[in-house]
């Protein structure tokens, strides 16, 4: 299970939106060193400190090294996974926008799953890091006025960088046409045995580039995406009902006890907080 934001501190001015942030080092015997995918209701800005790495958000594939940043706005299925004997140090900030935020404008005006990997000018990569490293500072004991300020700072470098999106890794086939392939019917009954026969490999070794190249199960990424796909309809305002059935999900009963297990509150609930009553 992937990290949960725990929006609960507020920077003065900054609308009064809470904020989650976090400074790790991660060593190569650390058992969380490479999480599951998950999805969360937030904006996530990652900045890699040191450990060379690859970042999946939705199907795509970004290698990362010192100072790059990978964006993901709410319910992007995203994950890093980091191999070698070198730790992985890294910041994250997660806080929420919506799509009327004209500063964030590289967190909304992509496709999902496209453009999150922002490969930074080598001088504007170390001014990044220190700008996070003086707003850990700032967040846990400091003066919160200039944790504001130092946060305003990292939005706006990001925000008008001169900087290219990154390009994605080539995943093997046919794992990369697998992928596509979920994609494309995860509303429909899908059985990964039979999967894995369309592409003559073995469920077994179907499941080996799974755990290989995402770090996960083939079950695991399809629920993920039904519930990544769930939460948006939702937040739409659409139906319990009608989005377990549209997302692949054939019990409705099932579907809210998997959401409320997994994320900690009913559909209804989440719906009702999104939808204005």
């Amino acid at each position: 299970m992937g990290y949960t934001p725990q929006l609960e501190q507020t920077l003065p001015g900054f609308f009064a939106s809470p904020i989650d942030f976090k400074h790790r080092i991660a060593r190569s015997d650390d058992a969380g060193r490479n999480e599951e995918m998950h999805i969360h209701d937030s904006c996530e800005i990652y900045v890699n400190v040191s450990g060379n790495g690859t970042f999946m958000v939705e199907n795509r594939f970004y290698p990362v090294t010192r100072g790059d940043v990978i964006l993901t706005r709410p319910n992007e299925m995203h994950h890093g996974v980091f191999r070698g004997d070198a730790p992985h140090e890294h910041y994250c900030i997660w806080f929420p926008a919506g799509e009327n935020s004209e500063w964030l404008t590289r967190f909304w005006d992509r496709e999902a799953g496209e453009g999150n990997l922002l490969a930074l000018p080598a001088p504007e990569k170390e001014k990044l890091l220190r700008l996070l490293s003086a707003l850990e500072r700032e967040t846990t004991g400091g003066d919160l006025r200039r944790g504001t300020a130092l946060f305003l700072q990292i939005l706006l470098l990001i925000e008008d960088a001169n900087a290219e999106s990154g390009e994605c890794v080539d995943l093997p086939y046919p794992l990369s046409a697998i992928l596509d392939e979920i994609g494309a019917n995860y509303r429909e009954p899908l059985r990964m045995a039979r999967i894995a026969a369309r592409y003559f490999i073995s469920q077994s070794t179907l499941n080996r580039l799974f755990q290989t190249h995402l770090h996960t199960t083939p079950h695991i990424y399809l629920e993920n995406l039904r519930l990544a796909r769930a939460k948006q309809m939702l937040a739409a305002g659409c139906d319990v009902t009608a989005t377990a059935l549209e997302c692949g999900f054939a019990d409705c009963s099932h579907f809210i006890l998997l959401f409320r297990r997994r994320f900690g509150i009913t559909p209804g609930k989440y719906r009702k907080n999104y939808v204005p009553q």
